[in-house]
């Protein structure tokens, strides 16, 4: 409970009920890591982050 970071994941339509996966990490490095691996495994894909469209 203590000294972990909860990477939250959630997807689905805009106004929908969504999905959601909850990851517990180590750290809080730990979780902006695969954060990261996981913005860039979408890019890579098509997707674009919601500021930059």
């Amino acid at each position: 409970m203590f000294g972990t970071a909860l990477l939250v994941r959630e997807w689905g339509r805009i106004g929908v009920f969504s999905r959601e996966r909850v990851e517990a990490k180590r750290s809080l490095a730990e979780a902006w890591r695969d954060a990261e691996r996981l913005a860039m495994r979408k890019r890579r894909r098509g997707y674009v982050p919601v500021g930059d469209c």
